[in-house]
């Protein structure tokens, strides 16, 4: 993306904490995890691109059985 001319290409989704993915898979941005990011984030910088990455929680529809996480607050989905 970076060299295609972007001037900035987003990571995304980056949860903030494990019961706060939509799927088990989705990026926990936690210290750890931004440190393996800083690889990716080095090459789009080299290519003269910005990077962010898109933080949040999915609240209601959190996916508890494959996030293996119990809900902390009210869910559309049966644990």
């Amino acid at each position: 993306v970076a060299h295609g001319g972007a001037a900035m290409t987003t990571v995304a989704y980056c949860a903030i904490s494990p019961g706060g993915r939509v799927h088990r898979d989705t990026i926990v941005l936690d210290r750890d995890r931004a440190k393996q990011l800083q690889r990716l984030t080095s090459a789009v910088h080299d290519a003269g691109a910005l990077v962010c990455a898109q933080i949040g929680h999915a609240g209601l529809v959190a996916n508890t059985l494959s996030n293996r996480t119990p809900s902390l607050a009210p869910t559309t989905r049966v644990s």
